[in-house]
């Protein structure tokens, strides 16, 4: 038994769990970007000359979705017939895609404001301990238009921490990190590294498969012998869905699933005051 699961025990048996932070995936948790990503095709059909039928979002999301879970990204432009070509130098998809982001910003789901300066404000570890709960955020994306939404709304120096794809880049040779992209593990460890946080006292909110894959028993500093698992919280409101996310995954030997799912922010404060006890 790990050291790691031996503390786990112990905070169990004394009913509460003294949190030490709170990571939050970005899209699809905090901003509204599939629906972002809605506006973005039809314009890059446009941009390519390639014509573009219209469909309702319901119908975007779905399509979108299936083809994020047969491969990526790059399955969900095939799906939809736009080109994505991620060799082409300069990657053209990805400069005119940013230069959308930034002229598009994506808007904060209902109760993130509230959520994120009430966490600040009033959820910090017992008084003893000297210490607030500490936020971060953890990303694949680019980090240019989530500061520039955060900003947007006030909240950017409400986080302590960033791990995005250009700190993934520094560990990869395509200076993006794609590799290292979540269902991986690495961009957790780094956060939870940053933070200078345990997994077991962490909060990890995400709204994928993925995300959930990613926050469990995680490697700390490479040592495949010292795992640790996050506290997971899934947002029904974003990509995946609360149908998908009550599924989980299976590992062959195990079946894992969110520890929680809510369905808007406003439920994410009950679910703290039901961790801390």
């Amino acid at each position: 038994m790990s050291s790691h699961t031996v503390m786990v025990n112990i905070i169990k048996s004394v009913g509460e769990i003294l949190l030490e932070s709170f990571l939050f995936d970005y899209d699809g948790t905090l901003g509204k970007t599939l629906e972002r990503q809605f506006l973005w095709f039809p314009k890059w059909a446009e941009m390519n000359k390639i014509p573009w039928k219209k469909i309702s979002f319901k119908e975007f999301t779905q399509r979108y979705n299936a083809a994020i879970e047969r491969g990526d990204f790059m399955e969900a432009y095939k799906e939809f017939g736009l080109p994505c070509d991620l060799e082409e130098k300069p990657c053209r998809v990805w400069i005119e895609y940013n230069n959308f982001k930034i002229n598009n910003p994506a808007q904060l789901y209902e109760g993130v404001p509230e959520l994120i300066t009430k966490i600040h404000a009033s959820f910090s570890i017992p008084k003893y301990m000297n210490k607030r709960i500490r936020m971060g955020i953890n990303t694949t994306n680019h980090w240019s238009s989530i500061e520039q939404e955060l900003s947007m709304y006030g909240l950017l120096d409400f986080f302590d921490s960033k791990i995005s794809a250009e700190d993934l880049g520094l560990y990869s040779d395509d200076g993006v990190g794609k590799p290292l992209n979540k269902p991986n593990k690495i961009s957790l460890d780094l956060s939870l590294n940053t933070l200078g946080a345990n997994g077991f006292r962490t909060l990890f909110m995400g709204d994928t498969i993925n995300d959930l894959r990613a926050g469990k028993s995680i490697p700390r500093n490479g040592n495949a012998f010292d795992t640790e698992s996050l506290i997971m919280i899934g947002f029904a409101g974003g990509y995946a869905g609360r149908k998908k996310l009550e599924e989980g995954f299976n590992t062959g030997k195990k079946t894992y699933h969110y520890d929680y799912i809510v369905d808007n922010h406003i439920e994410t404060l009950k679910v703290l005051d039901d961790i801390r006890g």
